[in-house]
């Protein structure tokens, strides 16, 4: 029997969790099965379970996923030179907060909600969840804003403050409504604009 290419091996392997993401969306975790993983990516049971053991693997496939294109795109956002002012990188963060809203934030309110009851995900969220922070505190050291600065606060509670900006307004914004990006990014830089 010919060997699989790892470029093939890889194609599969996203077009099982292309189907899985697809099913998660429309049905949530629990009333999807790995059936119908299956049938929407149009395999046997056999060929998928050769790249995941089960829906929990393929969850945390998905989340790993989410997270390393989530600190990417962070880590993006601190390359330039000289780096953004934390006013010019909270409206982008929330901005790519409401890009991801309605996929892989949508998957992310799902995992979250599941990490309440379920110790395999609550574990995965451990896991992934400090590389966001870990991303967001490089922007605001690098940002290195008045009240770091100043002493008044570290990097790393700051930063964790703003990390959770990110969940925050994706959670407004899909289970809300009503939420406006901008006026959320300017409310935020106005509350960590020290008053003149």
């Amino acid at each position: 029997m010919p060997r699989i290419s790892e470029a093939a091996r890889q194609a599969r392997r996203t077009q099982i969790l292309d189907a899985a993401r697809a099913c998660f969306l429309e049905r949530g975790f629990h009333q999807t099965s790995m059936d119908d993983i299956l049938t929407r990516a149009k395999l046997s049971a056999g060929g998928a379970y050769r790249y995941f053991s089960g829906k929990d693997e393929i969850i945390a496939a998905i989340a790993h996923e989410n997270v390393s294109s989530l600190t990417a795109a962070i880590d993006a956002m601190a390359v330039p030179e000289p780096p953004p002012t934390l006013a010019e990188t909270i409206p982008r963060l929330v901005e790519l907060a409401d890009q991801m809203a309605d996929g892989p934030g949508k998957l992310a309110l799902m995992v979250w909600g599941e990490a309440q009851t379920d110790p395999t995900i609550a574990a995965l969220i451990q896991t992934e969840a400090p590389r966001v922070r870990a991303a967001v505190q490089e922007l605001v050291r690098r940002a290195n804003p008045e009240p770091v600065a100043s002493g008044k606060v570290t990097v790393e509670n700051l930063g964790n403050i703003i990390a959770s900006l990110v969940p925050g307004y994706i959670l407004q914004r899909r289970i809300l409504g009503g939420v406006d990006p901008d006026t959320y990014a300017a409310t935020i830089v106005a509350l960590l604009t020290p008053a003149d």
